[in-house]
């Protein structure tokens, strides 16, 4: 009787210590511009793609919203720039003979959207690639949860 008893008391205080949390996420962070782009010491066309972030309930239907008729620039440190053209909605890109990356300059980009808002990134300076010393690999196995064991290689 006192284990029946004893197991009925465990199971409520168990039971008693689950509580649900809800975060209710303002509709202003529902929305951000998404900016994907790189600019390198190579000859160009740069691309930036601008798309939209969806809420986590609109994640099912696998579509993306693409951001056009806005006006992008990349701009460097020593006043050298150039207004990407859009090529596709929410694809933009520099002319092939358009601004190239050079190394130790600094680099950013600014957005003007179709609804007047301005997006400017921070500089960012553009270093000299490093130098591969070694490089090796290590076999590894590893359990996810719930499937079978997976092999790979982990290259340093």
């Amino acid at each position: 009787m006192k284990r029946l008893l004893l197991l009925f008391l465990c199971s409520l205080f168990i039971g008693s210590c689950i509580d649900r949390i809800n975060i209710e996420v303002p509709d202003s962070y529902s929305s951000q511009l998404v900016v994907d782009g790189v600019i390198t010491d190579e000859p160009g066309p740069y691309t930036v793609r601008l798309t939209r972030s969806v809420r986590v309930e609109k994640f099912l239907k696998f579509s993306q919203e693409s951001v056009t008729n806005s006006n992008v620039t990349i701009s460097d440190n020593v006043g050298n720039s150039e207004v990407l053209i859009e090529k596709e909605p929410g694809v933009y890109q520099t002319k092939a003979t358009g601004i190239q990356g050079v190394v130790g300059r600094e680099y950013f980009v600014k957005i003007e959207t179709e609804e007047g808002k301005v997006y400017e990134s921070e500089p960012d300076k553009m270093n000299p690639v490093g130098e591969v010393d070694s490089l090796y690999y290590q076999f590894e196995s590893y359990l996810p949860i719930k499937d079978q064991e997976r092999y790979g290689f982990r290259f340093y």
